[in-house]
């Protein structure tokens, strides 16, 4: 009898280890570290913030809307490298534009405005609301200042003209000579003079592709 018993309280015990060996096999793998490797995916620059914004400042006034994103460099990126910056809106690509950054913006992580033109609609209902789930970005490693320029909201007259533009064909766009702009950007510009900041932008590209 007693060994009948030390046979059944034998049998109860391999079970209780059994079940105990699979219940650690099934919880390990979730306590057990992930390796990562992130030094081949270091971004050139990151997000910092994203919004919606229009530089009406009545509703009777027109308006240039647009969403801003702001990005800060890493240790990546080089100092006066223009990169190309894609805006996706749900994965979908929209906009393209660009960025670059000076080596004391670079030492301290400053973020830069990248400036994508938006419809007043969207801009109505994106203000102070959180977009990061509608909009993404992609940075490329892309052309450097020597690739194709790209007439963004923060382009300044000065650029067109070191960019070879001659005087005389950006005053046809604008109306005015643009010497006398000097460092003024295409947003302020179109803000001070009342113009549509996209139709500028436009007609402005045009000129930057005859004269690449």
């Amino acid at each position: 009898m007693k060994n009948i018993l030390v046979i059944i309280l034998l049998v109860l015990f391999l079970a209780i280890f059994v079940s105990c060996q699979n219940i650690q096999n099934i919880v390990s793998p979730i306590n057990k570290p992930i390796q990562e490797t992130t030094s081949d995916l270091t971004p050139i620059g990151t997000v910092t913030s994203m919004h919606a914004y229009t530089t009406a400042l009545s509703i009777s006034e027109r308006s240039a809307p647009f969403i801003v994103i702001d990005i800060a460099p890493t240790s990546k990126a080089i100092a006066g490298k223009i990169y190309p910056v894609e805006l996706y809106e749900k994965g979908v690509l929209r906009a393209k534009g660009q960025i670059s950054w000076n080596q004391p913006q670079i030492n301290v992580k400053k973020p830069v405005n990248v400036y994508f033109p938006a419809s007043e609609d969207e801009c109505n209902a994106y203000v102070m609301k959180d977009i990061t789930g509608i909009f993404s970005i992609k940075i490329l490693e892309g052309t450097s200042a020597t690739g194709r320029h790209t007439v963004t909201a923060v382009t300044t007259f000065h650029d067109l003209l070191s960019w070879g533009i001659p005087a005389e064909e950006i005053e046809k766009v604008i109306g005015e000579k643009p010497l006398a702009l000097g460092y003024c950007d295409m947003l302020n510009y179109c803000y001070d003079k009342h113009k549509d900041l996209s139709t500028l932008l436009t007609a402005l590209q045009k000129l930057a592709d005859k004269y690449q």
